[in-house]
């Protein structure tokens, strides 16, 4: 299953919230690995957002860090805004000044087409 850009963000942001609660707790990623039954490399998968994971182990990963599922769901305002913005950021670093007006450009069209449209943005 292909999933879409917004959800690929929302499995980018689970992770990082696994992440930094991990570290938070002193442990490292093999050692939750050791209370999830699951192999380290696949922690590290989840905590850059490479995979989905299921269910059973999001409830078995909360569980071992000592907080609710729901934290997980709870999608911070503007996170996804602040991605955006890191990802652009990483994308122009090596463009020309030129290439770097005309990617302004595009996104200031795309932006108005958008809300000429009524499609609904991403920060929600």
């Amino acid at each position: 299953m292909e999933l879409n850009v917004k959800e690929i963000n929302y499995c980018k942001e689970i992770g990082a919230k696994i992440k930094r609660i991990r570290q938070e707790a002193g442990l490292t990623q093999e050692e939750l690995s050791d209370l999830t039954n699951v192999h380290y490399s696949y922690i590290g998968k989840i905590e850059r957002g490479d995979v989905v994971p299921s269910l059973k182990l999001l409830i078995t990963i909360a569980n071992n860090l000592n907080v609710n599922l729901i934290y997980f769901f709870q999608i911070e305002k503007n996170s996804q805004l602040k991605k955006l913005i890191l990802d652009l950021t990483s994308l122009s670093e090596n463009l020309s000044n030129e290439d770097l007006k005309f990617l302004i450009d595009v996104s200031k069209f795309l932006l108005k087409k958008s809300r000429k449209n009524n499609i609904s943005s991403p920060q929600k």
